[in-house]
């Protein structure tokens, strides 16, 4: 028992070269709560495709200017609300149209993503 306390080693390891090695490297008990692995839904490239589409067609129709590092945020940005509030691929649609509706209002306020924070459209 000294011999494995002053080495750091368990006991059953010393003995009979059973089970982990140093106590840190136990697994918990089976009995112990662990909080479930969050699992990422699989990327829907059609969704992401139509969502990056929409988005570029606005910003060109508009002549507004966005960094490339902005447009792929705000394009996921758009696509996690999407694949978040949607609870089926036929309300996909619907979606993305509500959501450039939403963007295009805030790019006429001046609330939208722009290069330099100014609109490059009139009115």
């Amino acid at each position: 028992m000294a011999i494995a306390k002053t080495a750091g080693v368990r006991l059953e390891w010393l003995a009979a070269g059973e089970g982990p090695m140093r106590p840190s490297d136990e697994s918990p008990a089976p009995s112990a709560k662990q909080p479930p692995p969050t699992l990422t839904p699989p990327l829907d490239h059609t969704l992401f495709g139509q969502t990056y589409a929409a988005v570029r067609r606005l910003y060109d129709e508009m002549r507004v200017r966005i960094s490339d590092e902005a447009f792929g945020e705000l394009v996921l940005e758009i696509y996690e609300e999407i694949v978040t509030t949607c609870d089926a691929p036929d309300e996909h649609k619907g979606a993305i149209k509500h959501a450039i509706g939403q963007l295009r209002k805030k790019l006429i306020s001046g609330n939208g993503r722009t290069d330099s924070g100014k609109r490059s459209v009139s009115g």
